[in-house]
């Protein structure tokens, strides 16, 4: 396994200490400057980690989210507990977080060795049950009511992960009082569309992020006001008037679990479920399309399977994907 890790302070160097002297990895500490030159020539097994200290909070989000959808494994040190929205690293493709405490014990190569059977792509799962299947966690409890959740506890719900396409380059086209008007346009559309399955936008960093439901709500009632969002597109670009945009937006709906936050406390969440499924959105989604994993799939009635066709797999989820209509 090859490690470069990215930083410019040299205590950093001393954590990783055990895996140097280790046969069956190799380490490489780069300084920041040498990653542009660097990051295009890895390849195999590999993982880079960013030392936070190193970059503005909007670097380094950037650079995670960049790196990411380059097909690098990446994770992030953070020595000094510096970054207050930890979910928003895993939403932006992050697949480690190497906190104070951690950093100051040292990494071990037997927590590599867990972590990348976990994580790494193409790598062996240590536990059986698939990625977005309601039987991976059968000792979390579902949520069932959002007035019986308790903030800091874990449960299972259906996500929906869901962004705004093409986002890159509007601020250089519109103004900033603009954007913001229009993002609250639309999750105040996205809220009210999926409020009949009790859907709440839980997540939510620049242009895009994550909703809830109970487990109470009924698969099928949640895949149709999904699908009702996906087919609203018009009608909510036509609703905002500030910009005249047609708005497009890709959204993966999946089964997992997560420690509960109410929104905007949601900081220091680390969640795998949440991780995979920000992978799926950012990774494999394409642009202005709405899918669901397998577990969803084989709930629904003969009916509204007849509107989802097969997606194929990424990272072992099994995906469908909507069709759209002709004039969508």
């Amino acid at each position: 396994m090859n490690l470069y890790i990215v930083t410019d302070n040299r205590k950093i160097h001393t954590s990783f200490a055990s895996l140097k002297k280790s046969r069956r990895h190799t380490v490489r500490f780069l300084s920041p400057p040498e990653l542009s030159r660097t990051s295009n020539l890895i390849s195999g097994p590999s993982l880079l980690y960013l030392d936070a200290a190193a970059y503005t909070e909007k670097k380094l989000f950037s650079l995670v989210t960049f790196l990411s959808s380059s097909a690098l494994t990446v994770g992030v040190i953070d020595a000094r507990g510096i970054i207050a929205d930890v979910a928003e690293l895993f939403y932006r493709g992050a697949r480690d977080y190497l906190g104070p405490s951690l950093v100051k014990q040292g990494i071990s190569p037997k927590r590599l060795i867990r972590f990348t059977a976990a994580s790494l792509p193409g790598a062996k799962k240590d536990v059986s049950p698939k990625a977005g299947n309601a039987a991976s966690a059968p000792s979390v409890p579902l949520a069932k009511k959002w007035e019986d959740l308790t903030p800091g506890t874990e449960y299972r719900f259906h996500m929906l992960f869901l962004e705004l396409d093409g986002y890159q380059n509007i601020n250089q086209r519109v103004s900033e009082t603009a954007v913001d008007t229009l993002l609250d346009h639309f999750q105040a559309a996205v809220s009210h569309i999926l409020k009949p399955a009790k859907g709440r936008l839980w997540i939510w960093n620049d242009f895009g992020g994550i909703a809830l439901f109970p487990l109470s709500v009924k698969m099928t009632s949640v895949v149709q006001v999904c699908m009702r969002l996906l087919l609203s597109r018009r009608l909510i670009s036509v609703d905002q008037k500030e910009l005249k945009l047609l708005l497009s937006y890709r959204m993966v709906l999946f089964q997992g679990t997560t420690v509960y936050r109410e929104r905007g406390k949601t900081g220091r969440i680390i969640s795998d479920s949440v991780n995979t499924l920000s992978h799926i959105g950012l990774k494999f989604a394409a642009p202005g399309h709405f899918y669901i994993t397998e577990d969803f799939y084989r709930k629904l009635p003969h009916e509204i399977k007849k509107c989802f066709t097969d997606a194929g797999t990424h990272e072992c989820t099994a995906l469908y994907r909507m069709k759209r209509p002709a004039r969508y």
